[in-house]
């Protein structure tokens, strides 16, 4: 089973920095981005993560921790990444 992705709200003490979420929780996010639309570059599903999230500009910080939840989430086999796109294992 997936765990659930807190999507933050619009009021800043929703708001929380990207070492605050759960890698966990970032590779819930990842699945849940590749179940909504299959067939993402690794760009695309770490922006889309990212916004899911409630981060709206990409820092470093960001990307790379995001990154670091899709390598999670292909770990856990939540997803998989090949030729440069994501999409779930059948």
């Amino acid at each position: 089973s997936v765990p659930g992705v807190r999507v933050a709200g619009g009021n800043a003490q929703a708001k929380r920095a990207i070492a605050e979420v759960p890698l966990a929780e970032l590779a819930s996010s990842v699945r849940i981005v590749v179940e909504r639309s299959g067939g993402l570059t690794a760009a695309d599903l770490v922006r889309d993560c990212a916004r899911l999230l409630g981060f709206a500009r990409m820092t470093s910080e960001v990307s790379e921790r995001v990154a670091i939840g899709i390598r999670l989430a292909t770990a856990r086999q939540l997803i998989a990444v090949e030729n440069g796109k994501a999409h779930l294992l059948v």
